[in-house]
């Protein structure tokens, strides 16, 4: 936007508020005239002593209707409102989604070349917000971006790429510099970890794993954060349990966030937009950040120093995490005693075959808390596929509660957003797995066994003949 139009943009706006003032006058003198009458009873009964306590407003001045007028012509002239520049320069900016230096961008960010386009588009319109609150078009427009960045998982990272409005060239993610020395600065390469439901586990392996681990235990515990839940049994549901609290605590960074922990605490029916201190931010350039997504329902925590993105998000009376962190960061932790169960995984004692119950549900008809074909047609309409169909189905089958498929929905979707890349690693599975029955099992035990058996005495046999 040029010097010129932002004068003309300030002027109309101080007109503006200027003609506001004027109009509740002439709108005042408007409703006294309707209830004329009305004060002229007042005044006629008047019997008291002294000055009569009434008296109309006086008549708008002529200059509120020359003001109107001036009004009418400046916005005729020249609207403030350029929403046409946003769009030329969005349209600018999907020319060149196709570029090399584009799609590397968009490869760094893990996300699609389209959302530097929408984000380039959100980010103009933003700048629009003063003189076009009011507008149809601009409140259409910037719903309906959010939308598709939404749908095309994009980043919602502040300092993500856009395209330049005064260069036409694409900038960011923007480099570390003087004023930016809390930007992490290692390789982008990620790890992923995520627990939801009945609490299944996907460890930074891409290992798969469905635990009890009733009570508090740590996902993540090291020289820079803890994250540590608390998982009760989930109600009239034996013993199925549930992630109901869940805790984040930030370590001392004197530089880049703070000089005493800082911590997050979500509870059952509690899922606070702000720290435990009530800020929302710390550190240089909101280094760390927390920003509400969906009052009550999500949150993301960004730590931009180790760039590592947390997301919390509330479904009925559960949670679900996940969290991307640098492959780096997590090699150069120290490794300890301490149990972490994105890194370790469950103890042993403490998984769940959920394969093996599968397999009994189907052989014997066991009794789970809902029909099968009922659970199976649910988590395929939920569009979750492969370890998130299988979790979706057994949490529904073990609690009939059926906010657990909008967690196994809600925790697929987070992970995409965190790596758009895993999309296309999948098997996109919506069949249970086949586990042959313990019978079976059994059965080709005994029959290997015999085998080896037989071979055996076989070969005593022949060995005692004599030569």
């Amino acid at each position: 936007m040029g010097k010129r139009q932002r004068l003309v943009n300030e002027n109309v706006g101080f007109i503006s508020d200027i003609l506001l003032l004027n109009f509740s006058v002439v709108t005042s003198h408007l409703g006294a005239g309707k209830n004329r009458s009305i004060f002229h009873r007042v005044v006629h009964e008047w019997k008291g002593m002294g000055i009569e306590r009434f008296c109309y407003p006086p008549k708008p001045p002529i200059c509120s209707w020359f003001a109107a007028f001036i009004l009418l012509i400046c916005i005729s002239l020249g609207s403030a409102c350029n929403i046409v520049h946003c769009q030329s320069l969005f349209s600018s900016a999907k020319d060149a989604e196709k570029s090399t230096e584009i799609k590397k961008l968009a490869a760094l960010q893990r996300e699609s070349p389209r959302c530097i386009s929408l984000r380039t588009y959100i980010d103009c319109l933003v700048k629009q917000k003063r003189f076009c609150h009011s507008d149809i078009t601009f409140n259409g427009n910037l719903a309906g971006l959010k939308a598709k960045m939404y749908r095309h998982k994009c980043s919602a990272d502040p300092e993500a790429s856009i395209f330049d409005q005064e260069t036409m060239q694409v900038t960011g993610p923007r480099p570390p510099s003087v004023d930016r020395m809390c930007s992490y600065s290692g390789q982008p390469i990620y790890k992923q970890c995520g627990l939801f439901g009945d609490p299944h586990l996907r460890m930074f392996n891409e290992e798969f794993q469905t635990c009890k681990v009733e009570g508090a235990w740590a996902l993540v515990d090291n020289k820079h954060l803890t994250v540590q839940v608390t998982n009760d049994p989930v109600i009239n549901s034996g013993d199925a349990t549930a992630t109901s609290k869940l805790t984040v605590i930030i370590k001392k960074n004197e530089d880049c966030a703070s000089s005493q922990f800082i911590t997050y605490t979500a509870q059952t029916g509690h899922l606070p937009g702000s720290f435990s201190l009530g800020q929302t931010h710390y550190g240089p350039e909101r280094s760390v950040e927390i920003i509400e997504k969906e009052p009550g329902k999500s949150v993301v925590i960004y730590l931009r120093y180790i760039d590592t993105t947390i997301k919390v998000q509330q479904i009925g009376r559960y949670f679900t995490f996940a969290i991307k962190m640098p492959e780096e960061v997590l090699n150069s932790s120290e490794i300890s005693d301490k149990l972490e169960l994105c890194v370790q995984g469950c103890p042993n004692n403490e998984r769940i075959n959920y394969k093996q119950y599968f397999s009994e549900v189907q052989r014997t008809n066991k009794h789970s808390k809902m029909a099968l074909s009922k659970a199976l047609k649910m988590c395929r309409d939920a569009s979750v596929v492969d370890f998130y169909f299988d979790s979706c189905v057994f949490d529904l089958l073990t609690t009939g509660d059926e906010n657990f498929t909008a967690a196994a929905y809600q925790a697929w979707q987070d992970l995409i957003e965190l790596n758009p890349e895993l999309r296309q690693t999948q098997d996109n599975r919506t069949e249970l797995p086949i586990v042959p029955s313990s019978a079976s099992s059994e059965k080709t035990k005994f029959w290997y066994s015999s085998r080896i058996l037989l071979l055996s005495v076989l070969l005593c046999v022949l060995l005692s003949i004599p030569s």
